[in-house]
């Protein structure tokens, strides 16, 4: 719905701006279209921007529309496990100790 005025805008636009090949007047495309992409790319960035950022996030576990939920259960209990705060899971002198790999 947001792009289907883009030809009538660019149309617009284009008529505004002329350029002169051969001594006739054009519309100058190539700059409306210019214009239109920087103006794309600018909210682009802005939405990426003040997106949320899904760390931890495992595509590989999530199943597929109709899929068992076996897989999704793993994710859950995955995400569970990365987004739990270590320190009010210790238990009087009980110590939580995690394995980390070496990276080499």
């Amino acid at each position: 719905m947001v792009s289907a005025p883009a030809a009538q805008i660019s149309s617009t636009i284009s008529e505004h701006w002329i350029i002169h090949v051969n001594g006739e007047e054009r519309p100058d495309y190539a700059r409306t279209q210019a214009a239109m992409m920087a103006v794309i790319f600018t909210l682009l960035c802005f939405w990426i921007a003040c997106g949320t950022e899904q760390r931890g996030s495992h595509f590989e576990l999530a199943a597929a529309a109709g899929g068992h939920d076996s897989h999704n259960d793993k994710l859950r209990n995955l995400e569970n496990f990365e987004m739990r705060d270590p320190t009010a899971e210790q238990k009087g002198d009980v110590e939580i100790v995690e394995n980390h790999r070496s990276r080499g």
